[in-house]
């Protein structure tokens, strides 16, 4: 028997210890041989229990059944003694990977253990274990698959797809129409496109835009649509009517002279324009419709133009001009001498104020002459004929200073810069050029420069300043320095005030060494630690800041570092001591980082590292398996350098720690984890998705949170559509109760009668008719009736209040605002002239045009006759309408003309009204004719308020009801008295009959 020692350093025992393992379960038998050969003396001295394993090798020297070899049994103890209890028992059962949790394993994934190992089961039968509601005796559900194991997926209605529609047949409401589905959006196609139990509802998608048409002209309201399957009763498809409420207003319909767009393009005819805003179209007779002053009615005026449009020009002219007599011809008249008419006639001309029309050199424009006479008509002489000072100079005979006697043409000149005898400028020895204050007359010796004149400090410059014959010769200001270097700058320690310096004396004083000639301002910076240029000390390279005898500028690379200078012995650290540019070739950088330790590993080439590359190659590195020489003593995995590797039984990538082997490179099917928590499971291995299994798969010692039971329903909280309510979850049975019991996402399916509920989200008692929920029983929230129209707007219901002002259908009758029944008569703001409804206090509303024969027009105005009417004026915001009279009629038969015409007589409401009207028209004729009125004009006043006209007296009245009213010259004060509206002018032999 081989003992200790005889493989040198007990190579038994290493063999024990790195194929232990695998021995033990290759030849049980092979080990012993092997590894009792490696037991000393002492160890197999005892062998309490009699198995024939001794104290060292048997595990359990107490047990007879226990040794190393032993056949492992299912009871809980190390029987073969392995170090793992109840592995690899013979006739062991067998497990079932159950992955979804539903309690029914896989046949194709199973273990043998003597106990289930987490997540497996006792059973295989499971058709589908990736999914919890597939297993032997559940219950049948529409989702494609076999949920009870039965070999085919048989829900009730089937759980096919023939219509290839996405929808299986238990879930669609026509699986042989591909185009009927609940996924489907509606058509107008007679189809139940959406299953939900409508066909062509408004909603569909393609549903056609109907436009309301209230004029019933064909085209509609673009402001209103209505998408809808079916026509709309009133409606159409066109929505490009401008005007809705005018059946002659419409695309492509002819436009009317109203200023309004008939035809929808925009604008108005091309003649309905009133481009001057004279209220005047030219379609309506607008002769010229760029002057607003221009158009039928208006007053004519001296412009040369048709201002009335009436065909002739500056007729009657209400702004007739001024022209005076000119005697003198000079084209100004005398103002006393005045004709008014539109044209100036011979002699006469448009401007006045002559002063003197007998002589042509006097007039408004005429110049001023320098004789003291007013010949511009501006009531005196001009400005320059005046002399204020008293020198007998006036200022228009030159006198350029009137307000001072001593200056004048003639004057004699002072020494004082002003132009005594007004010949423009003043003497030339007035001048003061340099600005000295000191004139040339005042004896400035040198009027070009500013520091010589009388008086002036004597400096060291070479001039006469002081102007006395004599230079420089009050002594020198100027500062000298002595320079004791020689380097053309001195120091500022001594110093002469003379004016030329003697030898050696310089002008400046900045040396900042006058005993060195090579150190002044200016000078060349030398390596030599001095200040040589006097600027902020030595230059920037003259630093010798780690104390190594060396500056910068002689050649130190690092002057924070004393072991590095030009000449410094270079060491093993990868730095450049001696400045020649890199460290020495041994100091190498494999990697090229900088670093001098290219692989990190802490050694460089000249420290021993054999291998610069590889960080864990380097002197006293340990053995790795890696067939390197790691430790640079020339031997290759010479110290073992032995790995652990785990057994991975489940293939997922982590091993458990029960099973370990060292070796350098690992069987197949060991691996470097041992942190597997469940290696008997796949899907059970650190980092793993957390599965709905109840089972810690991601090995953090726990499951997840939401694999927990909260409501003890035998669901975990992942599978449970309801985690807190145990009578709802995935097996649950479904109840008529709205409510998804069983977690299929549907509501009391598979019962029956399945009524449509509406959701009511306002709570306003009515539903949604877009948001159905088919249910044997009302669910919370919903509601049978579907005819809510403002689905989450809880005032807006079929019962709801109509707002005649909201622009919205609060009561869903289709009517919005005062098109509803309950608006159009109650409310004000409803009454709409010619609607054909007369509403509270309108006297009449014929509606539609083609309606008539109330005596009113279908703007609710009493209806009109203005045949023959002459002009309409405008006065306080209101027409009045005015006709010619008939010279050859009585005037009896005008009695009932404003009456017979649907007008009333005018009458004015103020004085203001009253004379307006008089003006206008006046302005229609200003020569023979009255105003006809009836009862409301007494003396000169009219209906009561005071007028002007041109004769007070001569203002109508009578008993019978015609009165007169004038503003110009007839001879007949009361039309009655003749019985005929006529003056004696055969010319105007009419008189204005006024409306309103």
């Amino acid at each position: 028997m081989w003992r200790r020692g005889c493989f040198g350093a007990d190579p038994a025992l290493l063999l024990c210890s790195s194929l232990e393992v695998a021995l033990r379960q290759a030849s049980p038998l092979l080990l012993f041989v092997l590894c009792v050969a490696c037991i000393s003396d002492t160890q197999l001295a005892t062998d309490a229990d009699g198995d024939g394993w001794r104290l060292g090798n048997d595990c359990n020297d107490a047990d007879a059944l226990i040794y190393p070899g032993a056949v492992e049994l299912c009871d809980g103890l190390e029987n073969n003694c392995d170090g793992v209890v109840d592995q690899g028992v013979p006739g062991a059962p067998l497990w079932y990977v159950d992955a979804d949790g539903d309690g029914h394993g896989a046949a194709g994934f199973f273990a043998v253990a003597c106990q289930a190992p987490g997540g497996f089961v006792d059973n295989g039968d499971d058709c589908d274990d990736g999914s919890p509601e597939s297993f032997p005796g559940h219950d049948e559900f529409c989702d494609g698959r076999d949920n009870d194991c039965s070999g085919t997926a048989d829900a009730p209605g089937g759980e096919l797809d023939i219509d290839q529609d996405g929808v299986l047949a238990c879930l669609d409401c026509d699986d042989e129409e591909a185009a009927a589905s609940p996924l489907r959006e509606e058509l107008c196609d007679g189809l139940d496109n959406d299953c939900d139990g409508e066909s062509d509802e408004d909603s569909a998608v393609d549903a056609p835009i109907w436009y309301p048409d209230a004029d019933a002209d064909g085209f509609g309201d673009g402001s209103g649509p209505d998408p809808r399957c079916q026509p709309l009763l009133g409606g159409s498809l066109l929505g490009s009517d401008c005007d809705d409420l005018a059946a002659d207003s419409f695309p492509g319909a002819t436009e009317i002279c109203d200023g309004l767009d008939q035809d929808c393009d925009g604008l108005p005819g091309v003649l309905e324009v009133d481009a001057d805003n004279d209220g005047v179209w030219v379609c309506d007779g607008d002769c010229d419709d760029g002057e607003a002053s221009v158009h039928p009615g208006a007053p004519e005026t001296c412009d040369g133009e048709d201002d009335d449009c009436d065909g002739s020009i500056d007729e009657d002219a209400a702004d007739p001009a001024t022209f005076f007599a000119d005697g003198d011809s000079d084209g100004y008249g005398v103002s006393s001498v005045a004709l008014v008419a539109c044209s100036a006639p011979g002699g006469f001309f448009s401007l006045g104020g002559d002063c003197d029309d007998g002589d042509a050199a006097i007039h408004p424009s005429a110049p001023e002459g320098c004789d003291g006479l007013d010949t511009d008509c501006s009531g005196g002489p001009g400005v320059g004929e005046i002399e204020s000072d008293g020198d007998g100079v006036l200022l228009c005979a030159g006198d350029c200073q009137d307000n001072v006697a001593t200056i004048h043409p003639g004057a004699a000149e002072l020494c004082d810069g002003v132009d005594q005898d007004c010949s423009g400028a003043p003497a030339p020895d007035e001048a003061d050029v340099d600005g000295d204050l000191v004139r040339i007359c005042a004896m400035d010796c040198d009027d070009g420069d500013a520091t010589a004149y009388p008086g002036a400090n004597e400096p060291c410059d070479g001039v006469d300043n002081d102007c006395d014959g004599e230079v420089d010769e009050e002594g020198g200001t100027v500062a000298w320095y002595l320079d004791l270097d020689g380097d053309g700058v001195g120091g500022p320690g001594w110093s002469l005030l003379i004016c030329t310096p003697p030898p050696a004396w310089v002008a400046t004083d900045s040396d900042c060494d006058d005993l060195d000639a090579k150190v002044y301002p200016g000078a060349i910076e030398l390596c030599d630690g001095l200040d040589d240029d006097c600027v902020l000390g030595p230059g920037p390279g003259e630093l010798d800041g780690d104390g190594d005898g060396v500056w910068v500028c002689a050649g130190d690379c690092e002057d924070g570092d004393d072991t590095v200078f030009p000449g410094a012995v270079e060491l093993c650290d990868g730095l450049d001591q001696d400045c020649s540019g890199a460290p020495t070739a041994e100091e190498v950088d494999g990697d090229g980082d900088g670093d001098g330790d290219g692989d990190g590993d802490g050694v460089m080439v000249c420290a021993g590292d054999c291998d610069d590359s590889n960080g864990t190659v380097w002197p006293g590195a340990g053995d790795l398996c890696d067939t390197l020489d790691n430790d640079c003593d020339g031997n290759i995995d010479e110290d073992g350098g032995l790995l652990p590797w785990y057994l991975d039984w489940d293939g997922d990538g982590f091993g458990g720690a029960a099973w370990s082997v060292l070796t350098c490179v690992p069987p197949p099917g060991w691996v470097g984890s041992a942190d597997d928590c469940d290696d008997g499971e796949f899907s059970s291995y650190p980092g793993a998705a957390e599965l709905c299994d109840g089972l810690d798969t991601d090995c953090n010692g726990v499951p997840a949170a939401n694999e927990g039971d909260s409501d003890s329903d035998a669901s975990p909280d992942c599978a449970d559509c309801a985690p807190t309510d145990p009578w709802i979850h995935p097996l649950a049975p479904e109840l008529c109760n709205g409510v998804d019991d069983d977690c299929d996402t549907l509501l009391d399916d598979g019962l029956t009668p399945l009524l449509p509920w509406y959701a009511d989200s306002d709570l306003d008692g009515y539903g949604d008719p877009a948001a159905v929920l088919p249910a044997c029983a009302a669910p919370p929230g919903y509601v049978a009736s579907a005819t809510d129209c403002g689905p989450s707007q809880i005032l807006i219901h079929p019962n709801a209040v109509e707002s005649c002002t909201s622009g919205i259908d609060e009561d869903c009758d289709g009517d919005v605002d005062c098109d509803d029944p309950s608006c159009e008569s109650n409310d004000p703001v409803c009454w709409t002239c010619g609607d054909g409804i007369p509403d509270p206090n309108e006297e009449c509303d014929d509606g539609p045009p083609a309606q008539s024969g109330d005596g009113c027009s279908d703007l609710c105005e009493l209806e009109m006759d203005l045949g023959g009417l002459y002009t309409t004026l405008t006065s306080a915001s209101r027409s009045v309408y005015v006709w010619q009279s008939n010279s050859s009629a009585a005037l009896s038969s005008y009695n009932t003309f404003c009456e017979d015409r649907g007008l009333s007589w005018y009458a004015p409401g103020s004085a203001s009204d009253a004379q307006s009207i008089i003006n206008q028209v006046y302005a229609l004729d200003s020569y023979h004719s009255w105003i006809i009125t009836r009862n409301s004009t007494t003396s000169a006043t009219w209906g009561g308020f005071p007028v002007s006209v041109d004769n007070p007296s001569c203002v109508g009245y009578s008993s019978s009801g015609f009165s007169a009213i004038r503003k110009w010259a007839c001879s007949y004060c009361n039309p009655e008295d003749y019985g005929y509206t006529r003056c004696w002018d055969s010319s105007h032999s009419y008189d204005w009959l006024l409306c309103e």
